[in-house]
């Protein structure tokens, strides 16, 4: 095994100790809502690597506002790219056919708090386009 081997290997075990005390000790658990597609993917990404060079503890969870159209066009890595929770998109208002997208936000995150057994003491909402400057720690 060469040296390059070795730190990633290094890395890579650290980084699983890490998250694994992390996931211990968590009481937040940080959810951000998408649409689909790839801008909101490229996004998603970026959250992702935010919320760990902060060191943010708990888990990130991706909730998606889909039709079964838009879901059919998505690749299984872009769905895959971290937890994902696929909600049904309200772009379109079932009763009054009204279109706004910000309909999602509310009904996805209900319909992924009652299709999930949350163990953690706090959710943490964020829209996928901000950055983690520092990690949240609740008090008691």
């Amino acid at each position: 095994m060469n040296t390059l081997q070795l730190l990633s290997s290094a890395l890579t075990g650290a980084f699983v100790a890490y998250s694994i005390a992390a996931e211990a000790k968590a009481t937040v658990h940080t959810v951000i809502t998408t649409e689909c597609g790839a801008y909101f993917g490229w996004q998603s990404l970026g959250l992702v690597y935010s919320h760990r060079k902060a060191g943010q503890p708990g888990p990130l969870t991706r909730i998606m506002s889909c039709t079964p159209e838009e879901y059919a066009l998505l690749s299984e890595e872009s769905i895959n790219v971290i937890p994902t929770h696929v909600a049904p998109s309200y772009t379109t208002h079932p009763r009054t056919g009204d279109v706004y997208s910000a309909y999602n936000k509310p009904v996805a995150v209900i319909d992924w708090l009652a299709r999930n057994d949350v163990k953690e003491e706090y959710v943490s909402y964020y829209r996928c386009r901000y950055d983690y400057a520092c990690s949240i720690h609740p008090r008691k």
